[in-house]
C-alpha cells in the first residue's frame, strides 16, 4: 500500500481507490527501453522490428539469432557506406560470408573498366544454390551503380592439421615346446596331429602304418635305390 496522499474525492468508488494505488507503484516496474533499441539486448522476438527500425535492407526469419543480431549491428554502417566495397563486405560478412572484391583495375591481367570479381571463401562448408543467389542480391544492392559484377570465384577452405598417435604394450613372450612326431626335414607334424583331433587317433595311427607298408613292403627294392 502505498504512503503518498490520495489525490481523490471523498466519494471515490472502491475500484477506484484500488487503481491509484497500482499507479502509484508504476515506476517500481522495469521498463527496460534502452535494451530495445540495443542489437545485442533486444529480446530475440522483437528483433525485425528493431531490423525496421535500423533500416535492414535484407533479412531472413530463417537466419540464425547471430545472424540476426549482426545484420542489425552492421546496418547503420552499411547504410552510411552503400555503395562502396566496405558496404558490400560487410553486409555479406553480417551471414558469415568472407569475400574479397577485385575490381579491374586490379586484376591480372587487367579486366573491363566498370567492372568487378568476387572471390568467396567458405570455410569447411560449401554454398548451395540459394546461399549463392542471396549473396548475388546483397551485392547487386549495396554497390555502386557503375560497377558491374563479371564472375564469382568460391573457394572452400578446410582447416584440418595432422592426427599423431602412439601406443604403448607391455606382455610376455611365452614358448611352449612341442614334442611330437616330425617329419625327416625335422618340421612338426602338424598335420597329423589335426587328422588324429579329427578323424580319432587310431585312424591317424591306421593310416601311418598302411602308408609305411606301402613304402617299405609293397615298392620294389630297386625303386630306393633309383630316389
Amino acid at each position: 500500500m502505498s504512503n503518498a496522499p490520495s489525490l481523490l474525492p471523498p466519494n471515490a468508488t472502491a475500484t477506484e481507490r484500488r487503481l491509484e494505488q497500482v499507479g502509484a507503484r508504476i515506476s517500481d516496474i522495469p521498463t527496460p527501453v534502452r535494451d530495445m533499441w540495443n542489437p545485442d539486448a533486444c529480446p530475440v522476438a522483437l528483433l525485425p522490428w528493431l531490423a525496421w527500425g535500423f533500416g535492414v535492407d535484407e533479412w531472413d526469419s530463417d537466419w540464425s539469432e547471430a545472424q540476426k543480431r549482426s545484420a542489425i549491428k552492421n546496418a547503420l554502417f552499411v547504410q552510411k557506406h552503400k555503395g562502396t566495397i566496405g558496404s558490400v563486405k560487410r553486409a555479406l560478412a553480417a551471414l558469415g560470408y568472407d569475400i574479397v572484391v577485385q575490381e579491374w583495375f586490379n586484376q591480372i591481367p587487367a579486366g573491363d573498366p566498370g567492372t568487378f570479381d568476387v572471390l568467396l571463401d567458405s570455410n569447411q562448408t560449401g554454398i548451395d544454390q540459394a546461399a549463392l543467389t542471396r549473396i548475388l542480391e546483397l551485392i547487386d544492392r549495396y554497390k555502386n551503380l557503375r560497377s558491374h559484377l563479371v564472375r564469382v570465384r568460391p573457394s572452400v577452405t578446410t582447416r584440418g592439421g595432422p592426427i599423431l598417435a602412439g601406443v604403448c604394450t607391455v606382455g610376455h613372450e611365452i614358448t611352449v615346446p612341442f614334442d611330437g612326431p616330425q617329419y625327416s626335414d625335422g618340421s612338426f607334424a602338424y598335420d597329423l596331429m589335426l587328422d588324429a583331433m579329427h578323424y580319432g587317433e587310431a585312424s591317424t595311427v591306421g593310416a601311418l602304418d598302411q602308408l609305411d607298408t606301402i613304402v617299405r613292403a609293397e615298392m620294389p627294392s630297386n625303386s630306393w635305390k633309383q630316389q
